[in-house]
């Protein structure tokens, strides 16, 4: 929500003439305004800050509005968006309220109508706001800003992120690659006192080392051959934002030394500059490395370990929070789905099961291009098992690292198996003795037949998680066939 008294609005249309007097309506009525003409200068805001509603045009020379509605969407679901149009192009405008558009207006704009629909959107989006809070507060958060899952281990990060923003202590993320390490600091800095400046990042890995100290701290004219203008580094530019530094641990150790010192005076000097330059900035690294096992042996600095580790955050991988794949799957698909104008709107059990079964060595960015490469491969409405790449719906045999969680793995080696009609202890003594995976094995056949093939109730009464019950089901080859089947 804005600081502001009834909000933040970001006007974009082509049209100079128009964008003045929307902005004059609009600021009229009692609303902070940011104006841009192209679906470029849209994009910069939402680098730079938030909004309470967007006003947007159908056509803008650089992009459509519809598809700009899409991008909007996918990042900011709830953000009321109003479409501008021309009459001609009412029923464009008609077509982007299926896809989620909150209303539109047609030029030349009625300022009443105006000024009552962003009443209406901006009350309503804050509305909304309160409740999915509300919600997440009583049950547990599903996503927070551009993070998705609702596993216990990334609840502790949410309340992390909340409590660390509102400061300026220096954060490490680590954690494998693909994990989301880059969305946990950005989701800092958006709930931080700088998330209304863009935030700076700089990936150590992807800089040479001859580079990398004009890439920090810039340089001067003249200051070596190639140097025809100065040039403004990444810790100048982050004053009163955040500096990101990804993949820290890849910064050369003669480095690590100035940096130190910067973390320590907060100035420096640009290359062959005179002028020390003091700013205010907050630092978060990442990196999916062992921080403390490249201090043990000597590539990274103790002393700069200590400065920027105040506040550590260990983002999981994936096969540690098996739960989350449905979830994470399902969002994936809805945005390559509109992205790509497909209409697929599910994914079938059985490819989630393969989901469930593979263990994800690149994570949840791993996840993601599996599922973009499904819907940009094949067509339909349903994601099925043969449209998910060999490797994954035909893993390696044998057992998957990270299956079950310590507590998942305690819980269900003490599920007790009853068998469906009781005996007499003759009747027992006489009856042979079963393994302990078949009597597992009858217990979920015998569940799943008394719940009509219902995985949830399954679940529930066998005290398992949905991924052991996915995986047991295929261990066993336990076939569900359909719910009729069972009856």
């Amino acid at each position: 929500m804005s600081d502001s008294t009834n909000g933040t609005v970001f006007i974009i249309d082509d049209d100079l003439d128009l964008l003045r007097l929307l902005g004059r309506k609009v600021g009229s009525a009692g609303y902070e305004v940011e104006t841009g003409a192209t679906g470029a200068d849209l994009n910069r805001l939402f680098a730079h800050r938030k909004c309470d509603a967007l006003i947007l045009d159908v056509n803008l020379p650089d992009a459509d509005g519809v598809d700009l509605l899409r991008e909007v969407h996918d990042s900011e679901p709830e953000l009321p968006v109003i479409l501008a149009t021309a009459h001609a192009n009412v029923e464009k405008a008609v077509e982007a309220m299926k896809l989620g558009a909150y209303d539109f207006i047609v030029k030349p704009v009625d300022s009443t109508r105006l000024e009552i629909l962003l009443k209406n959107a901006i009350g309503h989006y804050h509305l909304t706001r309160k409740v999915q809070d509300l919600e997440s507060k009583l049950s547990g958060r599903k996503r927070f800003g551009e993070i998705i899952g609702a596993n216990k281990q990334l609840q502790l990060i949410y309340s992390v992120i909340e409590n660390v923003s509102a400061s300026d202590a220096s954060v490490m993320i680590t954690g494998e690659s693909g994990t989301g390490k880059e969305l946990v600091a950005r989701a800092i800095h958006r709930l931080s006192p700088r998330g209304r400046r863009e935030m700076v990042d700089m990936n150590c890995a992807a800089i040479p080392d001859a580079l990398m100290e004009s890439e920090l701290f810039g340089y001067e004219k003249g200051a070596f051959t190639g140097a025809i203008q100065r040039y403004i580094g990444c810790c100048e530019r982050s004053d009163q934002s955040t500096l990101f530094l990804d993949e820290i641990c890849e910064m050369p150790f003669q480095i690590q030394a100035k940096l130190l010192r910067f973390t320590q005076e907060r100035n420096f000097f640009r290359l062959a500059g005179r002028e020390r330059i003091q700013v205010d900035c907050r630092i978060i690294s990442a990196t999916n490395k062992d921080p403390w096992k490249e201090v043990q042996e000597n590539r990274f600095r103790e002393d700069l370990y200590y400065r920027i580790n105040v506040v550590p955050i260990h983002v999981p991988p994936l096969r540690e929070r098996r739960d989350d794949i449905p979830m994470l799957a399902d969002h994936f698909l809805q945005k390559h789905s509109s992205q790509n104008r497909k209409s697929f709107d599910s994914i079938s059990e059985d490819a989630i099961l393969a989901f469930y079964q593979y263990d994800w060595p690149g994570n949840v960015r791993e996840l993601e291009n599996a599922v973009a490469q499904a819907v940009v491969l094949h067509n339909g409405k349903t994601i099925t098992l043969d449209m998910i790449a060999s490797h994954i719906r035909n893993p390696e045999t044998g057992e998957k690292r990270g299956t079950e969680s310590p507590a998942e793995g305690e819980r269900n080696r003490s599920v007790e198996f009853i068998p469906a009609q009781s005996s007499t202890p003759a009747e027992s003594d006489q009856a042979p003795v079963k393994p302990m995976w078949q009597r597992e094995k009858d217990a979920i056949q015998e569940a799943l037949r008394f719940f009509h093939g219902n995985i949830a109730e399954t679940c529930e009464h066998l005290e398992m998680s949905r991924a052991t019950l996915y995986r047991k089901l295929k261990k066993y080859r336990i076939d569900r066939g359909h719910p009729g089947e069972w009856a």
